[in-house]
């Protein structure tokens, strides 16, 4: 697992066409393989927290410019689980000034009031659940364009014959 500092300064390559090697992610019987390929048309949030289908998608999301919410999703999932009381300040501000702040390097697609609020919560209390929202929010943008896009690309399809 990344953990988030790495998640956050990580330089991700862009692609401009789709990933090639499809069977470099096969690590089962390609029977067994494809059933789970099928299963993640089923269930986009499923897919997300299965390891090999966030590594497919992220990199499907890649070679399409916009992998940024996921990146963004990976990083509030990692917060929540931060062993470490004292850094859960520390790391929300990273989550804030990486994806969510005008002008942010890895800036996700939140609608204005979402962005504006969280920025005047975060000069108070932060909890584990800080990004809920936000994380929903960005979760429903995914499942309604890129992973439509996803299940329809050439890519997701030849995962599954």
């Amino acid at each position: 697992m990344v953990n988030w500092s790495e998640m956050l300064n990580f330089k991700f390559i862009k692609k401009d066409r789709e990933p090639e090697n499809i069977s470099d992610h096969v690590q089962e019987s390609p029977i067994e393989s494809k059933d789970k390929y099928n299963k993640w048309k089923e269930s986009f949030v499923s897919m997300i927290n299965d390891e090999e289908g966030f590594s497919i998608f992220r990199e499907y999301l890649s070679s399409q410019y916009c992998d940024e919410n996921l990146d963004f999703w990976k990083a509030v999932e990692d917060f929540r689980v931060e062993p470490d009381d004292t850094q859960i300040r520390a790391r929300a501000g990273a989550i804030y000034k990486r994806f969510i702040m005008k002008g942010a390097p890895r800036c996700i697609n939140l609608r204005s009031k979402s962005r504006e609020k969280l920025g005047e919560q975060l000069k108070g209390p932060i909890t584990r659940n800080f990004f809920d929202e936000m994380q929903k929010e960005i979760v429903e943008v995914m499942h309604r364009d890129p992973y439509q896009r996803f299940l329809r690309s050439d890519y997701y399809r030849n995962l599954c014959t």
